[in-house]
């Protein structure tokens, strides 16, 4: 794709026309596409606002060199053939760096998804831990974490030694094989991405390793396509991808307009786990309770009646109420409205949906119940918490 253009020489005017480069590496270079294209919406959604903007988005580059004379430019782990005039402002998202000068950067926090990480798996009772990957800001995290917690078995991964794996294609992963057969049962891993994460299901079950109960997974970026594919379902931490996209459109603009922005470096909080089947919570609970749990996370979308459920399961009602409360340490109802809250928090921060079908979609049986609800637990009402996350 051609992308140069002649050099724009002109006034600060809001009213201008601007010329912005939006780039994100290719999707099938294994590159998260959660990332990509949710911050590409956060700069949509900004952009919406900014009828002068002409907004270029380019996916991949040849190598031949390659220079953008525009306004501006938004960039995700650009090639290093390409580069900008000095007029440009460029603003990057995510971590890694650029061969070039940047006017800004909008990305996660990496070390506290490792602390949100530590939490979430020192929670399901396991000794053992371990971290797959090379963004060792990530590793920091989850290794301090769970030493504030008092938890010392850790084992930690951070060289290109399986890289040599990724080499092989489609065959199985002798390396990564070799190193789970090592690892102490049960093991909680925390993974980098998504992508290394399902790495780790597949080398867990050629090598006949059950998932969650000898090994726990958790990944990073909450692709949705890629976790729901997973055999089981993978758990994975959710990026405020749409929240960095929108913020760095923003100080885009600003620094296009001439202004100063009130940072140039901006670190954006996780924003939540998911919780999926690779990290089963509550192993060490009797087999009752898990069942009610696994029959909860199947059926909170529609109305749930205890004594149904317990029918079900095999147990009188108050057997089943008397058990849970015993080994979670709350109450059915407890659990069944903070799986139905995670899910209209999502479907507030991905879709545009009224809220009378995120309330219907989560399994709440009226909008009002719905709306206090949410605000009762969340200290902020469902509109408010769309707009802290969407930038409307």
């Amino acid at each position: 794709m051609r992308i140069n253009c002649a050099e724009m020489r002109h006034p600060v005017s809001s009213t201008l026309k601007r010329r912005i480069l939006i780039y994100g590496p290719s999707l099938s270079k294994g590159f998260g596409h959660k990332f990509t294209l949710g911050f590409m919406q956060g700069i949509g959604q900004f952009a919406r606002q900014r009828p002068h903007w002409n907004v270029v988005p380019v996916f991949t580059l040849d190598d031949k060199s390659r220079k953008w004379d525009g306004d501006g430019a938004i960039v995700q782990q650009p090639p290093p053939h390409l580069s900008f005039s000095p007029h440009t402002k460029v603003i990057r998202v995510g971590t890694a760096k650029l061969s070039q000068p940047e006017d800004g950067v909008v990305r996660s926090d990496n070390y506290q998804i490792g602390v949100m990480a530590a939490d979430h798996l020192s929670e399901m009772g396991f000794q053992h831990f371990a971290y797959f990957g090379r963004m060792r800001v990530r590793g920091q995290g989850f290794h301090e974490r769970l030493l504030e917690k008092g938890i010392t078995s850790r084992v930690w991964v951070e060289d290109d030694i399986f890289l040599a794996d990724q080499k092989q294609g489609f065959q199985e992963e002798p390396l990564l094989c070799d190193w789970l057969k090592g690892l102490p049962i049960p093991v909680a891993i925390f993974a980098q991405t998504d992508i290394h994460a399902q790495r780790i299901i597949q080398a867990a079950q050629t090598i006949g390793r059950s998932i969650p109960e000898e090994i726990a997974i958790l990944g990073v970026d909450n692709d949705e396509t890629l976790c729901n594919l997973s055999a089981p379902p993978l758990s994975s931490i959710e990026q405020p991808v749409v929240q960095i996209g929108y913020r760095a459109a923003q100080m885009l603009d600003q620094l296009m307009e001439g202004e100063t922005p009130t940072s140039t470096e901006l670190v954006l909080p996780p924003v939540e786990v998911k919780a999926r089947k690779t990290t089963g919570r509550y192993l060490d609970v009797p087999p009752l309770v898990r069942s009610a749990l696994s029959y909860l996370q199947e059926h909170f979308q529609q109305e749930v009646l205890v004594a149904e459920m317990s029918k079900t399961l095999g147990a009188s009602r108050r057997t089943v109420e008397r058990a849970f409360r015993e080994h979670i340490g709350h109450t059915i109802l407890d659990e069944l409205t903070g799986l139905r809250l995670s899910q209209a928090r999502e479907s507030l921060r991905s879709t545009s949906w009224t809220m009378d079908e995120v309330a219907e979609n989560a399994g709440f049986q009226s909008l009002r119940q719905f709306h206090d609800t949410f605000k009762r637990h969340s200290k902020m009402t469902p509109a408010k918490y769309r707009q802290k996350f969407q930038m409307n």
